[in-house]
């Protein structure tokens, strides 16, 4: 998670609030899919 903080700050930083919002909506969506298998399984 630290890693993904930072890459979050390095693209704000570049004021491409955009493409880090869509860099966290992934990853958060990956973690819940992997949830959700972790849980059915």
């Amino acid at each position: 998670m630290l890693l993904l903080c930072y890459v979050t700050k390095e693209v704000a930083m570049e004021h491409d609030l955009k493409f880090a919002l869509v860099i966290v909506a992934i990853t958060f969506t990956a973690l819940i899919s992997f949830g959700v298998i972790a849980i059915t399984h």
